[in-house]
């Protein structure tokens, strides 16, 4: 008799169909969370349930152990931060997710929802802007890209010089990395598989793991 294989679903609130119907099929348990709302100092993510929510009794009613679960909200704090900091201040990891903002639909999808970011355009030009925004340059006059977080000079949400969007940049990819460390420390702790969609989450897993042998 085989071992139960539980997974959790972390890129996003909600997975594509295709992922679901096949985790439906490959997986005995699968766990799913609402969009946390991470406070990285004055700015963060804003929390929203799974859609998920409204249809997990009725899947466990017909035999799929589909459950979903309170992130873990407010502020990124201690050994939390310190990971997600780590990440970020990684040249290779912010280039790696820019390189996924380039390459995978889904992962773009996933990192940037669709709508209106008023004088940035819509999603489509806010993908572009991260994508085309040079790291290193911008960088260079940086010491890391947390301090280009904390510069008060360089305002959030703004687009309109290569500063702006290279910290908008950093500030998608804290968010991914938060996702990212959140699961692998819960999956750690409840014994539970991450699952993702995307090759670009394995790539970014790589950078931490070559970060963390060459340290």
């Amino acid at each position: 008799m085989r071992d139960k294989v539980s997974v959790f679903y972390y890129p996003s609130m909600f997975p594509y169909y295709a992922t679901l119907k096949k985790s439906i099929l490959l997986f005995d348990e699968l766990h799913f969370i609402d969009r946390p709302s991470f406070m990285f100092g004055d700015v963060g993510t804003i929390g929203m349930a799974s859609p998920l929510r409204q249809v997990e009794k009725s899947f466990r009613n017909e035999g799929v152990p589909l459950y979903v679960h309170m992130p873990q909200d407010g502020p990124v704090q201690g050994e939390f931060l310190e990971q997600v900091t780590n990440d970020i201040n990684d040249l290779e990891f912010l280039k790696e997710f820019q390189r996924g903002l380039e390459n995978s639909i889904i992962f773009r999808d996933q990192q940037i929802q669709h709508g209106d970011y008023g004088e940035g355009g819509n999603h489509e030009d806010l993908a572009k802007a991260l994508i085309n925004v040079n790291v290193d340059t911008v960088l260079a006059g940086e010491n890391t890209p947390t301090l280009l977080m904390k510069d008060k000079t360089v305002q959030h949400f703004r687009l309109k010089t290569s500063q702006e969007k290279a910290k908008a940049l950093v500030q998608h990819a804290q968010t991914c990395s938060a996702m990212m460390n959140f699961a692998l420390r819960s999956s750690e702790r409840q014994g539970v598989s991450p699952l993702a969609d995307s090759a670009v989450y394995q790539r970014l897993l790589s950078t931490k793991y070559a970060r963390s042998v060459s340290e």
